[in-house]
């Protein structure tokens, strides 16, 4: 279709015939009419002339139909072009509402056509655009498949050794004893993994426990075969890496192993479900998903491809797919344990480091913890504690080389890190063996940071490990290790010496804590006093200042007052039972100001409360936080705020 050729195609304007027939009423909705386009051969225009606007005076066609031979495009009345076909341009009426203006305009449509049997104008019109419909998708699917069946040609074979890995690592769960029972004293039966017959001392061999293979040294699960299902099948998810002629594609299986009574060796099933393309610094994703066009299951280009994230990572060809590409040295290979069992997010590792090169020091020291945590929380805070200018391991994390001698790699988190970090520049004993008990009975508890060098680490992580191993319940573990720490932090405040091992390792640690508790809250009560005290002393200053600077505003009805001091705005609150109070804060650091409102006849009497803030009042409550304020309020409002901005900011000049 040439849009340049038919936007110059003035809209046919309705005839009279139309609006009477527009006037006849009934079912009809939309009158049809047709014209040849001359200037395009072979092409027919379809106007779409609504009821409504005929009878409202409007004869300009709503929508009009191009039709070609194979193609067809809708333009409305305004300009804008469309591919809707006819019945989605008259929604919600019918194309059954849709009547021919004449029998010219009906002959003429069927006759283009060709003639449809037992159909009318708005029938053939939408026979026709079914069939156009039927071509363009037949079409878009065409070209959907030829690019899918491109990138698929660059995906090779399944290696032997990724069969090879499935049978002999993959999904440790499923390696079975399977056993008959017996009088002897060794249980003779099938190991599922290495497929020998073997014998196993009666006494270790329990239905459901671990046992050991003596050929192929693997832990298996025992099962009788009298007291084992008809059917047992388990199921995982792997992740195949394999080179392509433009990068790298990523291969996701379910993956299915299959016993029963008479099959002890199983049967393994592969089901691919996704393929993941890295190209071009992009990732592209298909899914094996059921087609309705196709009837049957095809790869599918999506943006989001379903159970890509947590896999078991097959080691096979690993290094070889990743060269030559932005992964070579992403340390994946590290984070892969091949025991067959352990679950990764391989894209969001890779792209955690495709953000964050330092991961692959991580993964290759192997701190594990701390690449999840880089993964999932992102690799700001890890920018900020790390030196990447530094090669070795020790000067990254800034930590010294004893130190990550010692350290328990998958124990250490960020908090840990940090705490560590700190104890080498805190601590000059550098007892590595404190640290490393520390964090691991210290259960997260890194207040412990605000002591280094005051208390030796050492003694506390005696202390505390004493502790715990005296209890027996997990909850009351933690719940000391927290109550020491805030008893410490009490201590703190309450200015005791806590190099003093009395206060620091009381022998009597609950009747210690209850009495520096009761301390503590007395020391509280004294010290938001203090603090209501300074408070309502700095708010009294300001009120002070300002007294002159506002001077006098009022009219013959009204006036504003300044309070004196903190306590008058106290008494205010009291008196009118409203929370003004709590504002006294914010008059002393000079975030708003409080301000009376009097009337002239009682100057003495509270009647309104006044914020002012921002250069106007936001708050004028009365008596139990009313705000209605009549007219005759709010035009002396608008007045003193004028008197009021003026004085302020003349002062401030000044």
């Amino acid at each position: 279709m040439e849009k340049r050729k038919l936007r110059k195609l003035p809209f046919i304007q309705a005839k009279e015939e139309d609006i009477e027939l527009a006037e006849r009423g009934g079912t009809l909705e939309w009158i049809i009419r047709a014209e040849y386009v001359r200037e395009i051969p072979g092409c027919l225009a379809v106007y779409l002339y609504c009821r409504e606007d005929l009878l409202t005076g409007n004869r300009t066609a709503r929508f009009r139909i191009f039709l070609e031979y194979g193609d067809y495009i809708s333009q409305k009345s305004n300009g804008g072009w469309s591919k809707a076909a006819l019945e989605n341009l008259v929604y919600p009426s019918k194309k059954e509402n849709c009547i021919s203006a004449d029998a010219e305009t009906e002959k003429r449509i069927c006759r283009w056509m060709g003639n449809p049997a037992g159909k009318n104008a708005a029938e053939a019109i939408s026979f026709f655009q079914e069939k156009v419909r039927e071509v363009r998708l037949a079409r878009r699917y065409e070209k959907r498949a030829k690019e899918i069946d491109r990138m698929m040609g660059k995906v090779g074979k399944i290696p032997r050794r990724f069969e090879k890995w499935i049978d002999q690592e993959f999904m440790p769960g499923s390696r079975y004893f399977f056993y008959r029972y017996g009088t002897k004293k060794e249980q003779e039966g099938v190991c599922s993994r290495c497929r020998s017959r073997i014998k196993i001392d009666r006494k270790l061999v329990r239905y459901g426990k671990k046992v050991t293979c003596p050929v192929c040294g693997k832990e298996l699960t025992a099962l009788s075969e009298k007291k084992m299902p008809r059917r047992i099948c388990d199921q995982d998810t792997a992740v195949l890496f394999q080179k392509t002629e433009d990068g790298l594609v990523l291969r996701f299986f379910v993956i299915t192993k299959t016993y029963g009574k008479n099959d002890f060796i199983g049967a393994v099933s592969l089901r691919e479900y996704a393929r993941l393309f890295f190209e071009n610094g992009s990732w592209i994703r298909y899914e094996f998903c059921y087609s309705a066009y196709y009837n049957g299951m095809i790869w599918k280009k999506e943006t989001y491809t379903k159970n890509t994230r947590y896999v078991v990572p097959c080691p096979v060809g690993l290094k070889y797919a990743l060269k030559d590409t932005p992964f070579i040295y992403s340390g994946l290979e590290a984070m892969i344990t091949g025991d067959g069992k352990e679950m990764l997010d391989v894209v969001g590792y890779l792209e955690t480091f495709r953000k964050w090169n330092g991961l692959e020091k991580l993964a290759k020291c192997g701190f594990r913890n701390l690449v999840f945590e880089a993964m999932h929380k992102g690799t700001e805070r890890f920018e900020q504690i790390t030196d990447k200018e530094k090669t070795e391991m020790h000067g990254f994390l800034k930590i010294s080389r004893g130190m990550l001698r010692v350290l328990p790699r998958m124990a250490v988190t960020i908090e840990v890190l940090g705490f560590v970090q700190q104890y080498c520049v805190a601590d000059k004993e550098k007892d590595w063996g404190a640290v490393r008990d520390w964090i691991l009975v210290g259960q997260g508890e890194w207040r412990i940071q605000n002591y280094l060098g005051i208390i030796p680490l050492r003694k506390i992580a005696d202390y505390v490990k004493a502790r715990l191993e005296s209890m027996e319940n997990g909850y009351a573990k933690s719940g000391f290790i927290r109550s020491y720490f805030d008893y410490l932090g009490w201590c703190r405040k309450l200015r005791y010496d806590l190099r003093d091992q009395y206060y620091a390792f009381p022998k009597d640690f609950a009747k210690e804590h209850d009495r520096v508790m009761k301390e503590y809250e007395a020391y509280q009560v004294k010290e938001k006093e203090r603090e209501r005290r300074a408070c309502w002393l700095m708010a009294t200053r300001r009120l002070r200042r300002l007294i002159p600077r506002i001077g006098e505003i009022k009219n013959e009805k009204f006036q504003i007052i300044v309070p004196p001091n903190a306590g008058t705005i106290s008494r205010e609150g009291k008196i009118q039972h409203h929370c003004v109070a709590s504002y006294i804060p914010h008059v002393a650091k000079g975030k708003s100001l409080i301000l009376f409102l009097r009337q002239n006849e009682d100057p003495g009497k509270p009647f309104r409360t006044l914020e002012w803030k921002n250069g106007k009042f936001k708050q004028c409550q009365g008596k139990g936080n009313c705000a209605e304020n009549g007219e005759e309020i709010t035009d002396f409002l608008e007045y003193a705020a004028a008197k009021l901005t003026k004085r302020l900011e003349t002062k401030k000049a000044a």
